[in-house]
């Protein structure tokens, strides 16, 4: 595989991108399927495999994502340099989340109603709950309680792009030879070729669970769709990911080592989430937190990172194995996933509303509202977005246009 710098397209990182958000899709279909979802449609029949689905793929989804990302952000770094980066995202990411995100969660604020028959659909919640002393709590601060919806990625990747561009602005002030960077790529490679880079990558957020009292193994790294500062786990873990995707791209032949070791990789998939799925069910049955006793809790703790990062080479791994062609299909399905996760939350939580009081199971009703919801999305990506302005303002080309896809940014986000 060529150096960062001389690097094509990855296809199979745009597959793994794609996958990862269109995952998201098909995640949120569950949610309304869970035993007393703290959501807005609530079906009458609940599924214990959808929920177990779920938190498997909550467990790596956007770690990997955020992997991704990071490779990409360097690719875009060097490619048009720190003017051309910043404008890049501002149009593709700032301003999509401005323009999408109130948009959308009106949306969802519309659904709601609905589902409540047009009434407060806050009626029957109350608010904060008194404190023991019977001393009124403390008002929370606006910024603590903006909703982000799930569009929190956006904003989140603004983090670290900025962050990014700082510290790679300090390192040409302090290190202008680049031996720091060289000293990072020669450790990063020696770990991979020993496999103990998992290890490393997983300590920073398994000690983020260590000290934070209120973890348990059901919330994993807990998205941040809610306030201006992201929450410390999320920081940690998708930063270290957004970080080992930008020193990826420094050498992306290490996708080959990972490529080698495939199986392995899925062997330790394979027992670490079955740990995990199975102190989850205990969690879940008995309404237990992370285990107190300090063996325990380290090992609960420590196994979950180490199931993210197990399945993230595990995907890098087989992805490059056999998804490093490109193909044509997911190629389309690469372009339409920024959009089709965009847009879908609205549009699945009015199914789910409108089947959840059907006396039916769920093995009929969610297919149902996937059959329904996907040609939908694909429909509105073909004929809204791809040929359209619309579609050079997300995906950076629009396919009637003079651009090449093989010279457009499809693939940065």
């Amino acid at each position: 595989m060529t150096s960062g710098d001389s690097v094509g397209r990855v296809h199979q990182l745009d597959a793994l991108r794609a996958g990862a958000l269109l995952l998201g899709v098909l995640g949120h279909a569950t949610i309304s399927f869970f035993p007393d979802p703290d959501w807005v449609a609530d079906d009458v029949d609940s599924s214990s495999v959808l929920l177990v689905a779920n938190f498997v793929a909550h467990i790596f989804r956007m770690s990997l994502f955020f992997a991704i990302a990071g490779f990409f952000a360097r690719l875009l770094l060097r490619k048009r340099g720190a003017r051309g980066f910043i404008g890049n995202r501002l149009k593709r990411i700032v301003l999509p989340f401005l323009v999408f995100a109130p948009l959308l969660l009106a949306c969802l604020f519309i659904v709601a109603m609905w589902e409540a028959g047009w009434t407060n659909p806050f009626a029957n919640q109350g608010g904060p709950a008194p404190s023991p002393s019977g001393v009124p709590p403390l008002p929370v601060p606006l910024w603590r309680i903006v909703p982000l919806g799930h569009t929190w990625f956006l904003y989140v990747l603004v983090w670290f792009y900025a962050a990014a561009l700082a510290l790679v602005g300090s390192a040409m002030l302090l290190d202008s030879r680049g031996r720091a960077a060289a000293a990072i790529d020669t450790i990063v490679r020696a770990l991979s070729v020993t496999h103990l880079l998992p290890l490393v990558l997983a300590a920073p957020l398994a000690a983020v669970f260590l000290t934070y009292e209120h973890w348990t193994v059901t919330g994993g790294i807990r998205t941040p769709d809610f306030g201006l500062v992201p929450n410390l786990s999320a920081l940690v873990g998708f930063g270290t990911a957004f970080t080992l995707g930008w020193f990826l791209h420094r050498q992306p032949a290490l996708l080959n080592v990972w490529q080698r070791s495939w199986l392995v990789y899925w062997v330790a998939v394979l027992a670490l989430t079955a740990y995990c799925a199975r102190t989850m069910s205990a969690v879940t049955s008995g309404g237990m937190p992370l285990p107190s006793a300090l063996g325990e809790g380290l090992l609960v703790a420590a196994v979950y990172p180490l199931a993210i990062w197990a399945w993230c080479f595990a995907l890098l791994g087989t992805a490059t194995r056999f998804l490093s062609a490109e193909n044509r299909v997911i190629r389309y399905f690469a372009d339409s996933s920024y959009w089709i996760y965009l847009v879908h939350l609205p549009l699945i939580v009015a199914l789910q509303v409108w089947v959840s009081q059907w006396p039916l199971g769920w093995q009929l009703k969610y297919p149902l509202i996937l059959v329904i919801a996907i040609p939908l999305l694909l429909t509105s990506y073909q004929l809204l977005v791809r040929n359209t302005p619309l579609g050079a303002w997300l995906n950076g080309r629009r396919y009637g246009g003079t651009r090449s896809a093989r010279t457009a940014d499809a693939g940065v986000v």
